[in-house]
C-alpha cells in the first residue's frame, strides 16, 4: 500500500472544495443581511428633494389605474409611487430592509388588499411603511406626496417629515406651491 506524500506547498483547491468556500461565504452574507437594515445603512444621509410628477407623462402613466405601481429614482432615493384609491397616491422607499430586494413593480414589488409585498421573502408592509409581517424586522419609510386627481399632477417629498395630517412640516418643504 502506497502512502500518500507530504509537501508542504498547499495544492489548488478542487472544484467540491471551491464550491464550499463560495457557499460558505454566500451564508455569511446572507445572515448579515438577515437581521435587517435601517435607513441610513440603505440610503446614507440623503437631502429632502421634492419630485413633481404628472399622470399624462408616459413615465407615470400606469398611476391612472388603482392599485399600480411606478419606481422612481430621486436623488439617490430610491422610490415607489402607488395609487391608492381614485384620490390618494402614496410614496413608499422601495428597498426592503430585510435583503434589500428592489420592490419595483417589474422586479419584487407587488402592491394587493393595501399591502406592498417584498415578493423575495414576503415581508409586507402597510400603505404608511409599518411593518405588517416578517422577515423583515423594520418597516420602510412613507414620504409625503401631495396629489390633486383633478390635474392627474402631484409632487412627492422625499424624505421630508410628514406630520400627524399627512401633510408635510414646515421645515421640510421646499416652499414650493402644490400642483
Amino acid at each position: 500500500m502506497n502512502k500518500p506524500k507530504h509537501s508542504s506547498a498547499k495544492a489548488s483547491p478542487n472544484r467540491r472544495e471551491a464550491l464550499a468556500t463560495i457557499g460558505g461565504c454566500a451564508c455569511a452574507a446572507a445572515a448579515a443581511v438577515s437581521v435587517g437594515c435601517t435607513f441610513s445603512e440603505v440610503y446614507g444621509n440623503l437631502s429632502v428633494q421634492t419630485v413633481p410628477f404628472d399622470l399624462a407623462d408616459e413615465v407615470f402613466a400606469p398611476l391612472q389605474e388603482v392599485g399600480q405601481m411606478v419606481a422612481l429614482d430621486a436623488d439617490g432615493w430610491k422610490l415607489l409611487l402607488i395609487r391608492r384609491s381614485e384620490d390618494s397616491v402614496i410614496g413608499l422607499d422601495r428597498m426592503c430592509p430585510h435583503a434589500l430586494c428592489d420592490m419595483a413593480p417589474n422586479l419584487t414589488g407587488a402592491w394587493e388588499n393595501d399591502t406592498l409585498i417584498c415578493i423575495c421573502h414576503d415581508s409586507r408592509f402597510g400603505p404608511d411603511g409599518a411593518l405588517l409581517q416578517g422577515p423583515a424586522e423594520v418597516g420602510i419609510r412613507a414620504h409625503d406626496v401631495r396629489f390633486d386627481p383633478s390635474t392627474g399632477r402631484g409632487v412627492i417629498v422625499a424624505g421630508g417629515v410628514t406630520s400627524e395630517d399627512g401633510g408635510a412640516d414646515a421645515e421640510s418643504s421646499d416652499g414650493g406651491s402644490t400642483p
